[in-house]
């Protein structure tokens, strides 16, 4: 553990910035503008569908072709939130979430779910877990956002935006604590931002009761591929982001994540100056995205639920930065499984 704090530190060094992570905030208008006032469907003890249908507008920061490897989301700015939750880990038995292409723009839809998604894909199915302590409330009045979270619901299968507007569905059956957290909102804008369809009271619903609900702030976590290859749960997934509150610009910190593994697999970030051109195949369908002239390797060990975590703080400079992690993965024939790749810049 020494010797990797120090040479995390020795990276830090040498990049020496802050990092403007591959994320988009929808809206944009709320990347770094809080609201008061939360939503707890998306966390709820009882059963919940949501549909947001998202503007293209909002998300021209992803190029057509990029993958989302994950969403992220904030506590509310409300005294209704713990200063940090869950407590404890808690546990959905079956959390389901699908990324689609509209099959309308906005402002047209239809009260039917699956009216809406064309070429929908399941990035995320069966059950899911929260870990403790992964929202954290700083603020309850003001206009000064909380956090984002450090968890990304965990995305089995990276979604390819294919550009237009987007659809993020959410089906759950509720979690099996007696606990909930207030997602911070804004109100739902066909025009500005995009729409939320919701039902209550039961998974797996197919018609919304409501058609303009409050519409949650999203942080969509993006890569570039082809995406990294299957392992035992799924795509192993490498995010990374930075918290968008202020002060800001730097200093400031990255988040790197690592999603998806096999429980406590050892592995690594690499982290390059360049991208390639054309990716490098690699055994088991994983292909080498970063150029192996590597400014540093970062070991990582993950946790046992497959995950792992880091941040780190960077002054100011200005340098492109690539990075993909690998972890092993004795369930394939290759014995391990590569991510995606993140390409992020430090800005003065």
């Amino acid at each position: 553990m020494r010797q990797l704090l120090v040479l995390v530190c020795a990276i830090a060094v040498t990049l020496a910035g802050l990092a403007d992570a591959q994320s988009v905030v929808v809206p944009n208008a709320s990347a770094t503008v809080g609201a008061t006032g939360g939503n707890n469907s998306l966390t709820r003890q009882f059963a919940r569908t949501f549909q947001f249908i998202i503007k293209s507008t909002q998300l021209t920061g992803i190029p057509v072709g990029a993958v989302i490897t994950g969403v992220s989301f904030r506590a509310g700015i409300t005294t209704s939130n713990p200063a940090t939750w869950p407590a404890a880990d808690i546990a959905w038995k079956n959390y389901d979430i699908y990324l689609a292409e509209a099959a309308a723009p906005l402002p047209a839809f239809s009260t039917t779910f699956a009216t809406n998604m064309k070429n929908p894909v399941q990035v995320h199915s069966g059950p899911l877990t929260i870990p403790k302590g992964s929202f954290v409330r700083k603020y309850t009045s003001g206009t000064t956002p909380n956090p984002f979270c450090t968890y990304y619901f965990d995305f089995q299968k990276p979604y390819v935006y294919k550009g237009g507007d987007l659809v993020l569905f959410h089906d759950h059956d509720g979690n099996t604590s007696s606990t909930m957290l207030f997602l911070e909102y804004v109100s739902s804008n066909a025009t500005t931002h995009g729409m939320t369809l919701a039902a209550f009271g039961t998974y797996k619903a197919t018609t919304a009761t409501s058609t303009n609900y409050s519409f949650v702030i999203h942080r969509f976590h993006f890569g570039y591929g082809p995406a990294g290859c299957m392992g035992k749960n799924g795509t192993l997934n490498l995010i990374v982001s930075n918290n968008l509150v202020k002060p800001f610009p730097p200093p400031g910190t990255v988040h790197f994540a690592v999603t998806n593994g096999v429980p406590s697999a050892p592995g690594a970030i690499f982290v390059s100056p360049l991208k390639l051109m054309t990716p490098v195949p690699l055994p088991g369908g994983c292909n080498l995205l970063v150029v192996p002239a590597f400014i540093g390797i970062i070991p990582i060990a993950l946790d046992a639920k497959g995950r792992f975590g880091m941040s780190l703080t960077f002054p100011v400079a200005a340098i492109g930065v690539e990075a993909q992690a690998y972890a092993a993965d004795p369930s394939v024939k290759a014995g391990f499984v590569v991510t995606n790749g993140i390409s992020f810049v430090v800005k003065p």
